[in-house]
């Protein structure tokens, strides 16, 4: 006979009372993150263990240094693949010379690193192991979502040379793509206003099937600091 395993999905509508043992991650492979965004981060930590829960520094990242070329190298794979079979997948007028220049950019890097993509895939499919063991014992890891605060727009435009843009990219989405990597699940939480009043976002990321626990976490959050409605804030702007 044929065994059949059922989930059934449990709506989230409370907290969960018992008190968790969380990661703290300030600082990504690129860097730190700016000034605002670290006082937001702190002070969520801060809550959590007003809160009862235990919060501790995770001194070793749960991937290698290698993460950001062999990450940078698969997205390379990728929009070298857009050009070469774009016209398969969107049909005869696709255009390869049209592609914005970040794009081509990340081709070119392709063309010359391609033979790397074997062990850059080897070693990003290795890094969900790798963060099951950097963070065993925890049911999440607290991290910022980006390495700082809302640029003005245009600052990350494809417009801007290849170089610098890699530059700007690596330093901004700092912290994500390690969960893009490892299939982990994680959400996002605008818990803290710039002082320009854009938002600054706070991560929590979990074992695999632990959706429940984050989403769980997470309204505790907003129950103990409810975080700004746009509503609001362009309430605050035209005062």
């Amino acid at each position: 006979p044929w065994a059949v395993d059922v989930a059934v999905t449990v709506a989230v509508e409370n907290p969960a009372k018992r008190r968790l043992r969380i990661g703290l991650v300030t600082e990504s492979l690129t860097g730190q993150p700016c000034t605002q965004t670290l006082a937001i981060i702190e002070r969520v930590a801060s809550l959590l263990e007003e809160m009862g829960h235990c919060v501790e520094p995770l001194m070793d990242r749960p991937v290698k240094t290698t993460f950001v070329d062999d990450f940078l190298d698969y997205w390379a794979f990728l929009a070298y693949m857009t050009g070469l079979l774009g016209k398969r997948k969107f049909g005869k007028q696709f255009d390869p010379e049209k592609l914005d220049g970040f794009t081509r950019g990340l081709a070119r890097r392709f063309r010359s690193r391609g033979w790397r993509l074997p062990l850059a895939l080897y070693r990003l499919k290795a890094t969900q192991q790798l963060y099951v063991s950097g963070t065993k014992g925890l049911d999440a890891v607290l991290t910022p979502v980006l390495g700082h605060v809302t640029p003005q727009l245009g600052y990350i435009s494809p417009s801007i040379p290849f170089e610098q843009m890699i530059e700007r990219l690596l330093k901004y989405a700092a912290f994500t793509p390690i969960n893009n990597a490892n299939g982990t699940p994680a959400i996002a939480l605008p818990v803290g206003l710039s002082s320009e009043g854009m938002p600054i976002g706070i991560q929590l990321s979990s074992a695999i099937g632990q959706e429940r626990t984050l989403l769980e976490l997470a309204y505790e959050i907003e129950q103990a600091n409810p975080w700004p409605r746009i509503q609001d804030i362009d309430t605050q702007r035209n005062a």
